[in-house]
């Protein structure tokens, strides 16, 4: 069991990747996007965008005024978060803390939340912050406190978060007198007000990734299936008004939601995708590949996106219901849908990232 569970650590830690940043230059008119299609509707949209790029960091939003978000990760030194005005020039800089690494970060209205930790494997000494972008102001949401838990389970990752609309969320363990526990929690920022919206002994469980968009949340139930030696996951959809829970998917390997209301994707199996919408109560398989795995898949209110284990990214329509191959191979944690950017790491570049704007 142990031995699975830090395999599963070392993907997570491996999809992070990491260096430091040299340079702050993007490289947008270089090329255009390499893009093979069997949908010409899909190529008249596509066809024409530029491919960007950065080394040692990754973009994570554009506000609305046009400055950029990003996120520099490095395993060896001190890393930061940069705002660069349209010049691209660095007119905001976040740093970690001494001897601490941001592993994650996201960005909502004027607001970057992000989380830190010592960087070792499991993370359990992490802080949540709230920096805001205009007036420097920050708030400490929440921190773990796990450091030296005595449990069976041999892994306790740190806080995994999502931001929305005022609102975050995060998944993370928490220690109390009797047990460890895993556990989903709310942050209303403009009213300081904290809310559990799931709770369960580690010893039964834990929660994935979280996603959060206006007043309503997904996130996954797992647990290591020691027969089957995969995860076994339930997915859960949280309407934030009244509380209501509904169960979208259980099953082995269930896991990696994202939401962009009124759309939920998943994983269903490793190389199968679902789309539900919440309007309609609607769900669809937009892709069963067999034997080819489908990785990081994420979404917004018009694209999903996800790379597969032949190192190949797609992107699909929601609204015509068609697949495009962007790239045929060359990328790593690609498919990375961040509002209008889609974003990939270039293989074999040390962690030089691409992406193009979506309309």
């Amino acid at each position: 069991m142990k031995k699975v569970k830090i395999c599963l650590l070392i993907i997570v830690i491996l999809m992070i990747g990491g260096c430091s940043i040299k340079s702050t230059k993007t490289d947008s008119d270089d090329k255009n996007a390499v893009i093979a299609t069997t949908n010409v509707n899909i190529l008249n949209e596509l066809e024409a965008k530029k491919v960007s790029s950065i080394e040692n960091a990754h973009p994570i939003d554009v506000l609305d005024d046009g400055r950029k978000v990003f996120l520099q990760v490095n395993p060896e030194v001190d890393n930061s978060i940069f705002v660069t005005s349209s010049d691209g020039s660095i007119m905001l800089k976040i740093n970690a803390g001494v001897s601490k690494n941001i592993y994650d970060a996201k960005v909502m209205g004027n607001w970057i939340v992000y989380v830190e930790s010592s960087n070792d494997m499991t993370k359990s000494d992490w802080v949540l912050y709230a920096q805001n972008i205009d007036d420097n102001r920050r708030i400490e949401i929440d921190k773990g406190n796990v450091a030296n838990a005595k449990v069976k389970t041999p892994t306790l990752l740190g806080a995994l978060i999502s931001a929305s609309n005022g609102k975050i969320t995060w998944t993370a363990f928490e220690k109390d007198k009797e047990s460890v526990n895993a556990i989903v929690k709310l942050y209303d920022i403009e009213n300081n007000t904290y809310k559990i919206i799931d709770k369960l002994n580690v010893e039964d469980g834990e929660f994935g990734q979280p996603g959060l968009d206006g007043d309503w949340l997904v996130y996954d139930i797992g647990k290591i299936d020691m027969k089957a030696l995969a995860r076994n996951g339930k997915l859960i959809l949280v309407n934030l008004k009244n509380n209501e829970k509904r169960i979208l998917d259980d099953g082995l390997r269930v896991s990696g939601a994202s939401i962009k209301y009124p759309y939920v994707v998943w994983n269903s199996g490793d190389s199968i995708l679902k789309l539900y919408n919440i309007k309609t109560k609607e769900e669809k398989t937009i892709v069963n590949w067999g034997r080819t795995g489908v990785w990081n898949s994420s979404l917004n209110d018009k694209f999903i996106s996800w790379n597969t284990n032949g190192d190949g990214l797609y992107i699909y329509s929601i609204e015509k219901g068609e697949t495009l191959k962007l790239k045929d191979s060359g990328i790593t944690s690609g498919g990375n849908i961040s509002g209008n950017i889609l974003w990939w790491y270039v293989k074999g570049e040390k962690c030089k990232s691409e992406w193009i704007t979506l309309d």
